[in-house]
Order: C-alpha cells, then structure tokens, then sequence
C-alpha cells in the first residue's frame, strides 16, 4: 500500500523517526578480558550451523578470490572454488564470511559445495562494523567468527546408576558469571503436532524428568546431538529441520542466560511484530507483560509455516535476531527454560495447535463488545469527577455519544479501600452509577490490588502487620508514588500471596460489594508495578551483570527492579509475572464470573487483554495496528488498546480519529476520558462519533468470527498464499478482517490516496463500486474508513448507525451486503453465513444473479426460538434488507437500491426451512 500526501505538506510534517539503536556485541567486548595473547577468541553469537561444524570459516586461501572481490562487478559463479574446510558433511547452510582482505560475503552451501551469492561489502571491515554483525574482533585475526561455540554443555555419559546430566564446556560466563555445574534436558511429546524442549538446573529446579514414548503418528522427529548438546527437530512431512539449538552458544550461569535458535526460515514474525527483521534488537516485554512470546516463522517456497512459544521469560529480556535469522534471548536470570514447538505445516494447524495451550474467552453479554469509556486523572478529584460524569450523562451529550460502559473513575476503587466509611463513598457516586444504568449503560469497575496508600485504614496496618509488602536490601517496606502525590505500597505477590488473598484482599472483596453488586464487569489495572517518583536514580542497574538493551528507559516508571523477594531473589527474576501473579489472585475471587478485563498477558487467563502504556504517536499507532493483528494470528480472542494512547496532555487530532477508525475492528474498544470525542473539535467529535456507527453495525460480524475461533485480523498473505513479496511489502496495511472483508487502516498523518492491491474482484463496502483488480488508487477524506467486501461474499450487518449502545444495536434488524461473483456469462453465485449461537442456532445464506436464499440451521429449534424469539432476547430475529454488489451492468437499478426482505423468521413455525427472494 502506497501513501499519497497533500501536495506541499512534505516539509510540514513532523517525522517521528525511531532511533536505530546500533548493534552492540556486549559479550564479545567483555570476553576479551579472558583472552591470552595466543588464545582464539570465541564468539559468542554464531551465524550458522545446523548440526555441523565449520572450521576457518572466516577465510578464503584463493588468489582469484582476492582479486575479484576488489572489482565493482564480478561472476558469482567464480566464486564457488573458495575454500572452506568442513569437518563433516551436511546438506546445507547459509551465513556470512571473510576473506583476507577484510571482505565480507554471504554464503550458501549445498551438498557440501560452497556457494558465495552476494558481496555484503567491498572494503575492510572495522571493529564497530564487526560488532554489527554480532561477529568478534581482534587486531591480529580482524572479525571472524568462530563454529560450534566455545559456549556450550556436554553430554556426561549416563551410567546404570546415575542420571545423564550436561556439563559446561566453560566454567565462566563472558560476564564473568560461574556457569551452572550441570543441566537437564528433557524433550516432551504434548501431541502428535507439538513438543517441548525443557532445560533446567537440577540444583535449584526440583522436577521429575517425564519420559515419554514418540507417538507412531506423530508429525516430527528429533534428535539430541552430542558431545556438544544441540536438539535439533524435523517435520517428517518435508523431512525439513524446524527447530535447532546448534547455531549458537548455549550459556546458563548466576545471573545471566543465554540460548540461540534456529527456525530454519528467513521469514518471522513474532513478539507482536508481524516482520522480525535481520539484525533487529528488542526488549521483551516493554510494553509491560502484554507482549505474547510466540514466534511463526514461514517458508515461502513451500508454504509452510511452523512456530515456537517461549515460556520461560519471567524478566526483562532481549531479543535478537542475527542476519542469518539466529534468535538469541538473552536474559537476566534463568534457572529454567522451556520452548513449545508447533509443528505445522499450514498457518491453520499451527493456530490450531497453538489454541490447544490457550483458553477461549468470549464474552456472553452485548454490552461487552461495545465501546468503554473512563475517567483517568494523575491526581483524583471527587467533586470533579462528579461534575464531569454529570455532563457526559446530561440529556444533550447521553443522546448524541454512542457507549457501553463507565468505570466512574479508575482510582475510585482505591478511594474505598483507603477509607473505612465505604457506605460514605458508595453514596456519593449511587447516583451516577444509577444514571448509567437508566442510559443502558453499565458499570465497568476497575480494580487495583497491587498498592495500598499510606494512611489510617485497616487496610494498610493490616498489611504493615502482615508484612505483605516488598522490601528493599535493608528490609525496608519500599514506598512510591501513585500518581503525582500519592505514596503506595506496593504488595509482595510472590512470597505472600495466600496471606495477601486470605487476610486482605477477600475482606476488602466483600467491602467492595455494594459497587460489584451494580457492575456487570470489573478492569483489574494498574497490575504492573510503577511508581511515580520523578527523577529517581536508575544507578542499582550497574549492579546487574547483564543488562537488556534500552532497559533504562523501561524501568524509568517502575519500582526499583533490586527489591527483595527473598535472600536470593530480585524482583527483577519475576518482574513479567508480577501483574499475573495478580489477574491469578482476582480469578479465585470473581465468583460470578464477570466480564473482565486486566492488562497483563497470561495464557490460561479468562479476561479480556488491554494493551496499555503506549505513547499517542504515530509509530505507537502503527505498532498498536501490528500487535492487533499479531494477537488475532495466534489466536487470542479478546484483546484491544487504549485508543489514542495512555499518556495524558495533547494529542494530534487527526491520530486519533484514525485511532477511532482502526478500533471498530478489534474485539474491546477502550477510551480514556481525555480522549473522548466530547474534548476534540466538533469537527473531530463528529468523525470519531461516526465511527462507532459501523463499530456496532459489525457486531454480529465480530462476535460470530470470535465464536468459531477464526483470527479476526490477518495479513492478505495467510489469505493469498501465493502473493509475491513485491506485493506482499506493498500490502503490509492491508489485512483481511474475518473471511469476508478486507481493511486498510490509514497509520500516517496527511494521507489523501492509497495505492492498493487487490488480488480479486472486492467490492467498496459502503457504496458497492467495484475495485479494479490488482493495483488501484483510493482516495480518500477524514471521516473514510476503507472497507471492501470479497465477491463471492454474504455478510450480515445490524441497521445500527444510530445506535447508541451495543445491547440496543444488537436487536436492530438485519441487512445483508451481497457481494456476487460472476462469469462472463453472467452466471453469479455468493454465499455467507451469520452463526448465532455455536451448534445451536445460524443462519446460511445463498444468491444468484436471480435469487436469494436464507435457510434457518438448528439441531434444536424449541432453543433457537428461545434464543431470538423471546421477548428478552439479545439479537434480532428481523432481515429488512439486502444490497446486492456486482449486478450494475445487467441489473442498474440494485447499485443504488435495496432489495427488501422484511423477514421476521419468528412468525414462521417451521425451524428447518429456507426463504426464497427473488432478485
């Protein structure tokens, strides 16, 4: 997708530009301090190797070499007598090497025969070069890299009586940290489609080691190569390596761990980023444990897809992919590791083989899949805060602004829980809570059982009492800030967590009932621990052996990540499972099984999942559009992000409409009150109001994809398996959404036209105009939302424009857009369905150029009349209308017309029957 801006407004735009943090080789750099003069140095993070090694790899002894390389253009082909001793055969490999003269080239090897197919550079490479490429240096030896690792464990042989253990093939990290003595390996069979490599240090972790028969049916095989220690596993259907640990160091020490993988793909996709370039450094998790740790990894030759889940990540971590697409994770402290494998072959057994470990949550009631609003200020105002819900519920503002919920304030349930006169504080805000209600609307109560506020209330000297709160090295009760001027407490969930459940957080549960006694949902936020304090010293990190790139500015918000969980634990070994250890703790206590919502990710969670902490930037919006869509591909059901961003203070206008915009397609739509449509320009209130228009129209859509667990939001290659990457890089903002349509979210400021791609005839939603197929030009205004129906299509919308909660757009009636597919003999066929209640109750629907059909499914029709017959229903049992796309050359008269269907399938005793309209 190609962006046209406004002519002229080129150099008015402010780029926001992501700095390119520039590789560091951190382990490299430190482990020269261990080298002797005559001692080859190891380098700690390899490019390539599959089970094999390789010796000299960094040089070539051939003249001709050298004499090519300093041409601007030569024969490849001239190439393939460099060479390369290899200590043993293999079928292939590819990476990067070095000639004398400092040349760097990438290289493929097939059947043992080196291949050199590009020159990455035609000069000497320096040492800051060198580290770039993750590769080692030395003033005598230049950058060279060197095969197996020197970092690794080795298979102790295991005798009759003693167990098989891997032994260091170092016994000091290149951080100066004591490797663990000995290590486990376990492979587990979850399936026929899935496995698990687990590592553990048998002297901290207590485990049983599970031995399993490979089942005859399964779809891989493996192996554990020795001495060194490299798992390596095949897909038998192609007989192709998806997984290997052989490309790189394997380094499990006090304080800092490190392993390589390779996916044997240059294609991934993973850590909510739908492109993991070469080259590319992260830091998991800094979106504050929302970050799912999956990775797909796709073979465009073949079409085949296979993906890894990383579970072991309990703190700040980092990511890195080499340029031979070698992951490294590298983190502070593990004394365990594991990785889930899923085997494949097509996108869809990987997602169903991943959403066998996930749960399914889908919300029961309507008002859930409606648009939430909420109060947030740094400093909670009670009369304010009373003032301003006044005028949002007043007569002109409740009538004219489409939402579902409210959650008053989100600090309002720490108001309760600070004072012991909860009756007080109830009565003050009864009557909004009953003005909502009066609206249609609900209360979305949030929830914050991390921090408990410094003052009298038995809450906070019980927890004293109990010592229930996180200390610092001298045993201090460590206190922060919440908000600007609050000072919190901040509750100890990993060594006190009966105790927190058992002596404060039921009590104040039950405190709490009045408010849960008139909610339908609760928010558990705030569930990571941050602190206020401006300008506090970061100086503890220097303390840490190994420290995740940009973790400076990561923990700049949080409480300190030194805290003491025990003698022998930080906070910062358990930092990601600090928010989950919460949403685990309110699970036990939400008995009525609300609607909820928490922003730590967890897999076994039954909450929504909100994406919060994110700046209100373009390149925050355009990373919010890709972590959507990447939860959507691995199968999340429920997720959504703070429109327009969390921080306070000004926002540019035009973001957030398009914010807006995009957040009709995802599952929970979530606003903060200073994002609201009511504190922008009528100009800018009008548009985002309008959006929500089609957000509820789209509500059967949603929730009917969510149901049979189909991704909601995927890029059109999962779709078109056979685009082109030229068409594929042209087409990154385009997604389909669900089966039947096609989106294309505007993610930069000033955009007057995209170039699309179309890779069959689609249909423009809204006014039926046909795209021309392959590349077009779509112009574009604010208020448009690009939407294209797929010819061969039926999908079934609520007539809810003018809704103004989703509980009422839900019983607005039917209209169906028919979007025909037809030859050139004027033959045309379409077909949809909309699944009302799963086994139970959906309607299928069929068209022609001459007719349509609608026919009732149901096993049980005495329970599908119930469902949308009785007068307490919660969709509609009306079909008015239909639009029919693609007849504008035969039939002129239906482009800008209706068929009229006016069904009501309540007034028809016969359940298994199908309605014929002629067209």
């Amino acid at each position: 997708m190609k962006i046209t801006r406004k002519d002229g407004d080129e150099g008015r735009i402010k780029k926001e530009n992501v700095k390119n943090e520039k590789l560091r080789n951190e382990l490299c750099e430190k482990e020269k301090r261990f080298v002797k003069k005559k001692a080859n140095i190891n380098c700690c993070k390899p490019f390539n190797v599959n089970g094999f090694e390789v010796e000299n790899m960094i040089e070539t002894t051939s003249d001709k070499n050298e004499n090519l390389v300093k041409k601007e253009n030569f024969n490849f082909r001239q190439m393939e007598d460099a060479k390369i001793k290899l200590d043993r055969e293999f079928p292939e490999a590819s990476g990067y090497l070095r000639n004398k003269p400092g040349n760097l080239f990438k290289f493929k090897v097939r059947m043992n025969k080196l291949k050199l197919l590009s020159l990455t550079y035609t000069r000497d490479i320096n040492e800051s070069e060198c580290m770039e490429y993750s590769c080692c240096f030395n003033l005598k030896t230049g950058c060279y890299h060197f095969l197996p690792s020197k970092y690794q464990y080795i298979v102790q042989s295991a005798s009759e009586t003693s167990e098989e253990f891997f032994l260091p093939t170092k016994i000091v990290s290149p951080l100066k940290t004591k490797a663990f003595k000995r290590m486990k390996l376990d492979i587990q069979e979850m399936s026929d489609d899935s496995l698990s490599v687990l590592l553990w240090n048998p002297d901290i972790v207590s485990r049983e080691r599970e031995f399993k028969e490979l089942p005859s049916e399964a779809e891989y095989m493996f192996k554990v190569f020795s001495p060194e220690m490299f798992v390596e596993v095949k897909r038998k259907l192609d007989n192709k390596t998806i997984f290997s640990t052989a490309r790189g160091a394997l380094i499990a020490s006090e304080n800092y761990f490190e392993w390589s993988f390779f996916l044997n793909s240059m294609e991934l996709m993973g850590f909510d980023e739908l492109h993991l370039k070469e080259g590319h450094k992260l830091l998991i998790n800094n979106e504050f444990s929302s970050v799912v740790p999956y990775v797909i990894a796709f073979d465009r030759e073949h079409k085949h897809y296979h993906a890894v889940k990383f579970e072991s990540i309990d703190g700040p971590a980092e990511l890195q992919i080499l340029h031979s697409n070698v992951i490294i994770i590298r983190q502070y402290h593990s004394s365990s590791f594991r990785i889930r494998i899923f085997i494949g072959p097509e996108y869809n057994d990987v997602k169903k083989q991943i959403m066998k470990h996930l749960p399914h949550y889908l919300p029961k009631d309507s008002w859930s899949y409606g648009v939430h609003f909420c109060q947030s200020t740094t400093i909670f105002n009670e009369t304010e805060t009373i003032l301003d819900m006044n005028h949002l519920l007043d007569d002109a503002n409740i009538k004219s602004i489409p939402f579902d919920s409210h959650c008053i304030h989100d600090k309002l349930t720490a108001l309760v829980i600070s004072r012991n006169d909860t009756e007080t504080v109830f009565d003050s805000y009864n009557e909004v809570v009953e003005k909502l209600q009066e609206n249609n609307k609900t209360l979305l109560l949030h929830v914050s059982f991390n921090l408990i506020a410094e003052n009298t209330s038995d809450v906070y000297h019980q927890a004293i009492e109990s010592e229930l709160f996180l200390k610092d090295d001298e045993g201090v009760n460590f206190a922060g800030l919440y908000g600007k001027n609050q000072k919190v407490f901040y509750l100890d969930y990993f060594m006190k967590s009966r105790e927190i459940t058992d002596i404060l957080l039921t009590p104040r549960w039950l405190e709490l009932q009045e408010f849960l006694n008139l909610t339908q949902g609760i928010f558990l936020h705030k569930s990571f621990p941050f602190d206020g304090t401006a300008n506090k010293s970061l100086d503890y990190l220097n303390d840490f052996n190994f420290k995740p790139s940009n973790i400076e500015n990561y923990v700049r918000n949080l409480i300190p990540l030194n805290l003491r969980l025990n003698e022998d634990e930080m906070l910062i070994h358990q930092l990601n499972n600090y928010g989950r250890k919460q949403v685990e703790i309110f699970e036990t206590l939400n008995h009525e099984n609300k609607f909820c919502v928490t922003d730590s990710y967890r897999d076994d969670t039954q909450c929504a999942m909100l994406f919060r902490e994110f700046k209100p930037s373009w390149i925050s919006f355009q990373g919010i559009v890709q972590k959507s869509v990447f939860y959507s591909l691995i199968g999340m059901s429920f997720y959504g992000a703070e429109v327009c961003g969390s921080n306070h203070g000004n926002i540019q206008e035009d973001l957030c409409i398009r914010w807006y915009q995009f957040a009709i397609f995802t599952p929970l739509f979530y606003v903060k009150s200073d994002k609201l449509p009511l504190k922008f320009t009528k100009y800018a209130e009008r548009i985002m109001t309008q959006a929500i228009g089609p957000r509820y129209s789209l509500l059967s859509y949603i929730r009917m994809h969510l149901m049979e667990r189909q991704p909601l939001l995927k890029p059109l290659r999962f779709e078109y398996l056979d685009l082109s990457e030229h068409i594929e890089e042209s087409t990154k903002h385009q997604f389909m959404f669900g089966t039947s349509l096609m989106i294309a979210p505007v993610t930069e400021p000033l955009v007057v036209e995209l170039e699309l791609f179309f890779p069959e005839q689609y249909f423009e939603f809204w006014s039926g105009a046909a795209m021309p197929r392959n590349t077009s030009h779509f112009s574009l205004v604010m208020h448009d939302i690009p939407i294209f129906v797929r010819a061969g299509h039926i999908v079934a919308l609520n007539l809810a424009y003018e809704s103004l909660s989703a509980n009422e757009a839900s019983l607005k009636p039917f209209f169906l857009v028919v979007a025909l597919s037809c030859t050139e003999r004027f033959t045309c066929h379409s077909e949809g369905k909309l699944v009302v209640v799963k086994n139970i109750l959906e309607f299928r629907f069929e068209a022609s150029e001459n007719h349509l059909n609608i026919t009732i499914i149901t096993e049980n029709p005495s329970k599908s009349k119930n469902t949308i017959c009785d007068p307490e229903r919660l969709v509609s049992n009306e079909f008015l209308l239909a639009k029919i796309y693609g007849l504008d050359e035969f039939k002129p008269k239906y482009l800008n017309d209706y068929l009229s269907l006016d069904l009501n399938v309540c007034d028809d005793a016969d359940w298994n029957k199908t309605f014929s309209f002629l067209i």
